[in-house]
């Protein structure tokens, strides 16, 4: 199953070109991308990306101008992030984008269900 508008990244080069740094868990993995236009309220000028590691599950954003990390969570499978962040892409370019993903992760895996 494909999330409607993201790409995959397994390419470690485009990662790399990206600035980004990855940990040993997602290095090497395919990813989904959610974008790079994500925002918070406090630094509405800094963007972040947010992307999928599709053999982990693991939900993670990075700060484009310095790499800061920041991960969500876990979730057993795309189809359960797809439940919980349903309109993802229509939400990036809002304004505290990243805070509604925030948000929406904390509240699923509060919820002690299976990819909690």
């Amino acid at each position: 199953m494909a999330i409607p508008g993201g790409k995959k990244r397994d390419d470690a080069r485009a990662r790399a070109r990206r600035g980004t740094q990855t940990s040993t868990v997602r290095r090497g993995t395919p990813e989904i991308d959610l974008g790079i236009a994500w925002t918070t309220p406090d630094e509405p000028s800094r963007t972040w990306r947010l992307s999928f590691v599709t053999n982990t599950g693991v939900l993670y954003g990075v700060r484009n101008d310095d790499g800061t990390q920041i991960e969500f969570g876990t979730f057993g499978s795309l189809a359960s992030l797809v439940a919980v962040l349903p309109d993802w892409r229509h939400r990036e370019p809002l304004p505290g984008s990243l805070d509604w993903v925030r948000t929406r992760t904390e509240t699923h895996q509060g919820r002690g269900g299976p990819d909690a």
